[in-house]
């Protein structure tokens, strides 16, 4: 018989990354505004699992600026520095390096844009690429992680070109789209790779211990949270252990190879159906009442021919 044997073992670690964030034409842009704002600017944005940059569909561009940054007014009133729900970024250093990415695209500033390193302060930000394609992937936001409050958004017309961006940069942590169309949630789904992937909902899937949490590649290795967890700190050490009674010990795993030994042998060690595998037991087991009671000869003129009936 078989079974595993578990010991603990650390194979997890996950790095964090850029979560790119895609709104479709066919999403409820009030729903994914509010969501993406929550996501983005909750703790500063200092959350690894936050929408890190968007890519917006032109139909619905204008409307989605307008609506996130309603949502940023909602959420942290007209002066988000006074606001008790708005906190602070964790060092000056840390507000420096984020700040530079304000500063660098001052004119790409759709709201927000103020930065005060000494209090740690920055302003909930949204800037604004449009179609230039060129400087959003070349702009110091793109460049890294964010890691802050500030949120970079690029207009596409085929989501075909924004997969194709994801797969020729690092795989991220976690990829988001909001929309209803089956077929841009499909191919995001399943042309892309990322540690987790969302529809219509943003960083919440981490609170479910149901779901493992890890990226891939660069964005991190293995997974926890919950069964995950023990899994993934646990070795599973495959243990076998068989009776060494001479009726089990076939005589074709031994040479002289004849023909016949090659064809079962093969028969075993190939990658074939179950079904094939649950036929083939069966034979085996009607083999061997043969071979206790009747002519051995006969059964394994009998087990040939079932061999070649079974397996073609």
């Amino acid at each position: 018989h078989t079974h595993t044997h578990t010991r603990a073992r650390a194979h997890a670690h996950a790095r964090g990354g850029k979560s790119p964030t895609i709104v479709g034409k066919t999403s409820n842009i009030d729903v994914a505004a509010k969501r993406i704002a929550w996501g983005r600017y909750t703790n500063a944005g200092q959350t690894c699992v936050s929408p890190d940059h968007v890519f917006v569909h032109r139909d619905v561009a204008d409307k989605f600026v307008k609506k996130i940054k309603e949502a940023i007014t909602e959420f942290y009133g007209e002066d988000p520095r006074s606001s008790e729900f708005y906190c602070r970024l964790i060092n000056e250093r840390h507000t420096t390096r984020v700040g530079a990415m304000v500063t660098e695209h001052k004119d790409k500033v759709r709201h927000g844009g103020a930065v005060d390193v000494s209090g740690r302060y920055i302003e909930p930000t949204l800037l604004m690429f449009g179609s230039d394609w060129k400087a959003f992937e070349a702009s110091k936001s793109m460049g890294e992680e964010i890691f802050g409050p500030v949120l970079p958004v690029a207009v596409y017309d085929d989501h075909r070109t924004v997969v194709d961006f994801v797969n020729n940069h690092e795989k991220p942590l976690t990829l988001y789209v909001f929309s209803n169309d089956k077929t841009e949630i499909d191919a995001f789904l399943h042309e892309t790779s990322s540690g987790a992937y969302g529809v219509n909902e943003v960083v919440t899937y981490l609170s479910n211990h149901e779901l493992p949490f890890g990226g891939v590649g660069h964005s991190g290795l293995g997974r926890y949270h919950g069964r995950f967890s023990f899994d993934c700190f646990s070795h599973l050490k495959a243990v076998m252990q068989r009776p060494d009674a001479t009726i089990f010990d076939i005589p074709a795993r031994y040479p002289p190879y004849t023909s016949w030994k090659v064809t079962l042998l093969g028969a075993v060690q190939a990658v074939r159906p179950a079904w094939q595998f649950r036929a083939l037991r069966y034979a085996m087991l009607a083999l061997l009442v043969v071979l206790l009671w009747g002519n051995r000869k006969q059964a394994a003129s009998w087990l040939h021919w079932l061999i070649d009936f079974i397996l073609g």
